[in-house]
């Protein structure tokens, strides 16, 4: 009985093992159909970021800036809590700021073509441009009132 039973066990150790491959493997392929295919640069495109960073204020899809003031983006999600909270905090820096900057709210469900533009992988996304829609700065995540104005500071963008 004793050789019968280690035989058992092994065997069910070695199951286990190939559940555990199994797993693993099954992860990784679920992921890569949420995630989609690898981005590539195809030959003779610009570099990653380049193409945003060249994006003008006028070609930014339903953005409308005729006194060409520096802009700040935000990519949400409605779902999203943090995109939530910081609802309210673009939108009181947007009536403080209000002839020094433009402050858009972007749902990327409804901007797909900014969202690959500015290559967004991580809501919320806060794009910075100067007045000529060069990229500034960037900042993935939640980002309270007072690191907020400090990046308009460092832009020298002042109320």
């Amino acid at each position: 009985m004793g050789s019968f039973q280690g035989k058992v066990n092994k065997q069910a150790r070695t199951w286990h093992r190939h559940l555990g491959f199994m797993a693993v493997l099954g992860g990784i392929v679920i992921l890569s159909f949420i995630l989609g295919p690898p981005v590539r640069d195809l030959p003779g495109s610009p570099a990653r970021g380049q193409e945003a960073e060249a994006a003008g204020s006028s070609s930014i899809e339903g953005l409308e800036n005729p006194q060409h003031l520096p802009v700040l983006l935000e990519f949400s999600l409605d779902i999203c809590m943090p995109c939530r909270r910081m609802k309210p905090i673009l939108e009181e820096v947007a009536k403080e700021y209000q002839s020094k900057l433009l402050v858009k709210i972007l749902e990327i469900e409804d901007y797909p073509g900014l969202t690959r533009q500015f290559d967004i992988r991580v809501v919320p996304t806060q794009i910075f441009l100067d007045s000529e829609g060069k990229v500034l700065q960037r900042h993935q995540g939640f980002l309270d009132k007072a690191s907020l104005v400090g990046v308009l500071n460092q832009m020298g963008i002042k109320k």
